[in-house]
């Protein structure tokens, strides 16, 4: 198997480097066989693209088309004893004749129907830019013939059909699966990433909450000291009201007595009034009075009334001033 010689191009596809380096698991290979394949290249995919792409655009003044192919890829048969310098080789003498340049080659020993059935071929990347012009190379129909002819002719195999062959369907086969596992990887990395985004936003929605609830604590501390607080200020208040009213109410009571007491002294303080008052009016009846009897009732009448009045004074004005204390706990309260 593998005897007969076949090359065929394609535009390189997005899922090219994770099957021509094995990246993640593949079903279709024997991965303990993965071991036994080669490796050789001068670039990456994405930097050459850059590379190409910026030439193009110094060399024809413009951006490169998005459906441009400038990079493509090949599918070359082998047979289990060729090797990397056999491939190395052949692509140096397709460059030559063509212009067309390779910078990656993987060998893969690792596929095929079974174990006594290995599939050996190998994926070459070429780089199909006319470096002179900026252009992608076009080759023809009797180019691609001839590089058919060169392939078999460099790599000791006998010439494949012209067309398609069984090597050929098998390998097409096994890139649609291929793609369609890469399909499917990406629809689960999608998937992850959603269930990423969700567990980010719970995780989002679970930190406010918990901050939530410590705020809350704060503030049930914060209103509970509060509460104890006002209790203790309530507590003053309504203490200095008991003292408040007490105070007001003994003072009532003294003013009651003071007035009791002034009743009884009333007619005598109203007979030096009118004696004053006599005397005030008519100077000439005080030869009616002894100046004993006038001195001594001015003297009394002065000491009394400015006696009592101070007192009353007072009086009424702690009176008015417990009666302003008690309003206003009351108002505050």
């Amino acid at each position: 198997m593998g005897h007969k010689s076949s090359i065929n191009f394609k535009p390189v596809k997005p899922n090219s480097q994770s099957h021509n380096e094995r990246i993640g698991e593949l079903d279709y290979v024997y991965s303990d066989l993965t071991n036994q394949n080669e490796t050789w290249k001068t670039d990456e995919i994405h930097t050459r693209f850059k590379s190409i792409a910026d030439l193009y655009k110094e060399k024809v003044g413009q951006k490169m088309q998005a459906n441009s192919t400038p990079i493509r890829e090949a599918v070359v048969n082998l047979s289990s004893h060729h090797t990397m310098k056999d491939l190395q080789r052949f692509s140096k003498e397709i460059e030559d004749k063509f212009g067309i340049k390779a910078f990656q080659i993987h060998i893969h020993r690792d596929e095929g129907k079974s174990r006594e059935e290995l599939n050996h071929h190998a994926h070459i990347l070429w780089d199909w830019q006319n470096k002179d012009t900026g252009r992608s190379f076009k080759l023809y129909k009797h180019e691609m013939s001839q590089i058919q002819d060169l392939t078999a002719e460099s790599l000791g195999m006998e010439r494949g059909e012209s067309k398609v062959n069984t090597n050929r369907n098998r390998l097409e086969a096994v890139e649609y699966k291929t793609q369609q596992e890469t399909k499917k990887l990406s629809k689960l990395q999608e998937q992850v990433e959603v269930l990423e985004q969700k567990k980010n936003e719970a995780q989002g929605r679970y930190d406010e909450a918990e901050r939530e609830h410590q705020r809350a604590e704060k503030e049930h501390g914060e209103v509970e000291s509060d509460d104890r607080k006002v209790g203790q200020e309530l507590s003053t208040a309504m203490e200095q009201e008991s003292r408040a009213r007490e105070q007001y109410e003994g003072l009532e009571n003294q003013l009651r007595e003071i007035r009791e007491r002034n009743k009884g002294r009333e007619g005598e303080i109203d007979r030096y009034r009118e004696v004053a008052t006599i005397l005030k009016e008519r100077p000439d009846a005080m030869a009616d009075f002894s100046e004993e009897e006038i001195n001594g009732a001015i003297q009394y009448l002065e000491k009394e009334i400015r006696g009592v009045e101070e007192e009353n004074s007072k009086l009424e004005e702690e009176y008015s001033n417990a009666q302003d204390d008690w309003r206003r706990k009351r108002n505050s309260d």
